[in-house]
């Protein structure tokens, strides 16, 4: 499934994939391509560029979930969530 949005990883996006221990009992096929902004393409760019953040093969190149919370995408005008409702959902956060 996310081979099918994501395209297949490469050493370049993921370097040391290929040598995972799992990932000799796998035959992936070759999906060259991300899919995200033609799957999200009504969403505005800022959305659409955090999901290629969250949506990085490579661990160390993946953003953290404390920049992910900053991203301009929860701040931009219009804004995805009202502000009052997102105060809530991270207070909720803190307490789990």
């Amino acid at each position: 499934m996310l081979v099918d949005l994501l395209g297949t990883p490469t050493e370049s996006q993921w370097p040391g994939f290929s040598d995972l221990p799992l990932m000799k009992n796998y035959d992936l096929r070759d999906q060259p391509h991300n899919r995200l902004t033609l799957k999200f393409a009504e969403q505005p760019t800022t959305c659409i560029a955090l999901l290629h953040k969250i949506f990085t093969y490579g661990p160390s190149k993946r953003i953290t979930a404390e920049k992910c919370l900053i991203n301009s995408y929860f701040t931009d005008q219009p804004t995805a969530c009202n502000l009052d409702t997102l105060v809530t959902l991270l207070k909720k956060a803190d307490e789990i």
